[in-house]
């Protein structure tokens, strides 16, 4: 089931942001989220893309403090899988937000 939600969710909430809808790519991005929690032995970076996409969703909307929030829970998550590069990426969507 969570390869299945990021199938459709992941795509969907990048197509959001592209169309400037933050409110479906907030709901889109947070339902993968959701499925990717602790327990699931899956690819890790699927969640971190799935953090990134909901900071980008919530930002556009105006929530800066759950850009912030979801922007470290995204670079935790490439830090820990040795992804520097998407680390580093997310850590300057940080520096824009603040």
């Amino acid at each position: 089931m969570p390869e299945e939600s990021c199938e459709w969710g992941l795509p969907h909430a990048r197509r959001s942001l592209e169309s400037f809808s933050p409110e479906e790519t907030v709901r889109a991005a947070r339902t993968a989220a959701e499925f990717l929690d602790e327990g699931w032995d899956g690819d890790r970076a699927l969640e971190g893309q799935a953090r990134a996409l909901l900071a980008a969703g919530l930002r556009m909307a105006g929530d800066l403090a759950g850009a912030l929030k979801e922007t470290v829970a995204a670079v935790k998550v490439y830090e820990a899988i040795g992804q520097r590069g998407e680390a580093a990426k997310a850590l300057l969507a940080a520096a824009r937000v603040a």
